[in-house]
């Protein structure tokens, strides 16, 4: 167990192998470096079959390129990605990164008490910071966000990065309404995903400037502010028109973009219809547990206390989890097995 858990990427005696696994290692993850580093781990499992950390790694890239996919492509991914994993298990039971790996995979098939067990032995076995990160991004998505902050604050003592924190660490702040560490948190990010993640802070601020803003922040070329955005700019002072125009681009099969559900459920939210921000939260969520994470937002509260919200709650398992290991903050149990949600 040492010597496989010894250093990131252990447990091949070829050089060229390691070497490529090494080539993975960088701290960006554009849609174009992913795919580099599984065309990279693709090479490495070719040249050592045996490899169980990069046939593990090759399936957990896999299948964090769900965060990209609409939600009728995500079952595909997660077909692909698992039995990368799965092999890498086969090959090293003890290997952390196989069981870290194993843990993402249940994760994806929401099978969350499964991924709690994973994310703990995984640690057992290396404690380091992208173990624990991991780990801490599956609380933050389970709701039990402030717990996780204090995952997401061990991920950086073990390894700090120069300060960096951990990417996903801003969404358990968001949901924790710190809407200012959220953005500090944002600024390390990409371009791209700054502006994303800045219009999910601003939907929870309470200047609607900030929103305003934040939306012509988009780039005009983008399909979510020609389709979307520039509507509800047009329209900010008439939530009517723009709930109206929400369903409209919610029946229109042609017009698509990756975050379609996640912004439309966002503008049903901001502008009073939680019911509908939910419908549509929830349709992305059963397909896609990545996209949970918005569900914690305080902009998301009165749809969090709908039945609608129970009833999805208990679909994607989170209730069997909750009564395992820990309720979301934002939810507590009641007396009679039931349970409610703020």
């Amino acid at each position: 167990v040492g010597t496989v858990n010894a250093f990131r990427g252990g447990g091949t005696r070829n050089v060229a192998a390691y070497e490529l696994y090494l080539q993975t290692q960088t701290p960006v993850w554009t849609a174009a470096a992913l795919e580099k580093k599984m065309h990279l781990l693709q090479q490495a499992v070719a040249i050592d079959p045996g490899y169980a950390a990069a046939w593990s790694l090759l399936g957990r890239l896999t299948l964090s390129t769900a965060w990209d996919a609409r939600p009728e492509q995500v079952q595909a991914i997660v077909d692909r990605g698992v039995p990368f994993v799965l092999r890498g298990v086969q090959l090293d039971p003890d290997s952390a990164s196989a069981e870290t790996a194993l843990a993402v995979a249940r994760h994806a098939r929401f099978d969350w008490v499964g991924a709690e067990q994973s994310y703990v032995r995984a640690i057992e076995l290396l404690k380091d910071r992208y173990h624990v990160a991991l780990y801490a991004s599956m609380l933050m998505r389970s709701g039990r966000t402030e717990y996780s902050l204090t995952q997401y604050a061990e991920a950086s003592r073990l390894e700090a990065l120069g300060g960096r924190p951990p990417g996903q660490s801003w969404h358990a702040h968001l949901a924790q309404g710190r809407l200012a560490r959220a953005a500090e948190i944002s600024d390390w990010q990409s371009p791209v995903d700054r502006i994303e993640n800045n219009l999910d802070i601003a939907f929870n601020a309470p200047d609607p400037e900030v929103l305003k803003a934040a939306i012509r922040a988009i780039p005009e070329s983008d399909v979510a502010y020609n389709g979307l955005y520039r509507t509800v700019l047009e329209e900010f002072d008439s939530p009517v028109r723009i709930l109206a125009m929400l369903r409209d681009i919610y029946r229109d099969k042609e017009l698509q973009w990756i975050r379609k559900h996640h912004d439309l459920a966002m503008v049903a939210a901001y502008f009073g219809d939680p019911q509908f921000a939910l419908k549509i939260k929830g349709e992305e969520v059963r397909a896609n547990v990545l996209r949970i994470s918005s569900l914690w937002y305080p902009i998301m509260s009165d749809a969090r206390r709908l039945p609608e919200f129970k009833q999805l709650a208990a679909d994607v398992n989170l209730v069997e989890y909750w009564r395992t290991h820990g309720w979301a903050d934002a939810c507590r149990p009641l007396a009679d097995g039931d349970f409610e949600c703020r």
